[in-house]
């Protein structure tokens, strides 16, 4: 009996030991979770500033810096003589950057000029991402748009992919924009996380909230387009039924389901359907 007490003291203490050692490594290392292009880019290129694809032709790159003094990527369809009545803003999703996103030929498609940018480190923009960093950038960015375009936020479309529908929704609780855009959205990371099985034990280590169904309770007047499908291994769909929940009902919303997408293909499944909407808004 003693033996067993002793193995049995002993597995405990490994286990503690390992649950621990676990916690402390999702602590600081979960940007590499929750964005791996950041592991792929240090994998690739250590050194900083990397090097990045050129923008392709119609496309122009340039560089924004935010309050706390990052420099952040941004490409744009928007000529520099353009006057347009519209403009949209894209968050692009965690395993992209600007040069690998569909978003700008969307817009393009709309004859609606758009802007896209990579979170502080992605691609070629500086620091290191947090939550507070992704808002950040999205102010920064909005100001300089704002600039450029003449357009202010009642003729402002956002669209959030994935990880970029918190910031994004983030910024339409600041703005109250013509249209918002989310596709594959959670209700907020807790929440998501606390759903995984793997990574719900770890739950108390996690540091980002980006509480997208808090968010769009603050919007009123402008129209919202949720996008998701019914086989989403990543972000389950019951998240859209959260999100759709908490918008208010003077929202003119829009829901776009696809009962054959999963996380990384429902934009191509409702494209045409996107499009629509999209218009409707306008």
């Amino acid at each position: 009996m003693t033996r067993i007490a002793g193995f049995i003291r002993r597995a405990t203490v490994t286990i503690l030991c390992a649950f621990f050692g676990l916690s402390v490594f999702f602590y600081f290392a979960q940007e590499f979770f929750i964005f791996p292009v950041l592991l792929q880019q240090i994998l690739e290129n250590p050194n900083f500033p990397r090097s990045t694809p050129p923008p392709p032709d119609g496309i122009t790159s340039f560089f924004v810096t935010t309050k706390d003094n990052e420099k952040i990527e941004v490409w744009t369809s928007l000529k520099s003589d353009d006057r347009p009545k519209n403009v949209a803003m894209i968050f692009h999703g965690n395993g992209e950057t600007v040069s690998t996103g569909n978003f700008l030929p969307f817009f393009k498609d709309l004859g609606i000029p758009a802007f896209t940018f990579d979170y502080r480190g992605y691609g070629s923009s500086s620091g290191w991402p947090s939550e507070q960093g992704l808002y950040l950038d999205a102010e920064a960015v909005w100001a300089e748009i704002q600039k450029r375009s003449g357009v202010d936020a009642k003729n402002l479309i956002i669209l959030g992919n994935s990880i970029g529908t918190g910031p994004g929704a983030y910024l339409a609780k600041k703005l109250s924009p013509k249209a918002l855009v989310l596709i594959a959205a959670y209700s907020d990371f807790p929440k998501l996380i606390s759903e995984m099985p793997f990574y719900a034990p770890f739950l108390f280590t996690l540091r980002y909230k980006l509480p997208v169904s808090d968010y769009v309770k603050a919007l009123s007047n402008s129209c919202v387009i949720l996008a998701h499908g019914k086989k989403d291994s990543l972000i389950p769909f019951q998240h859209l039924k959260r999100v759709q929940d908490s918008i208010p009902s003077t929202v003119k919303l829009r829901i776009l389901e696809s009962d054959e997408a999963d996380h990384n293909n429902i934009f191509y499944k409702v494209e045409d359907r996107l499009k629509a909407a999209v218009q409707e808004c306008l």
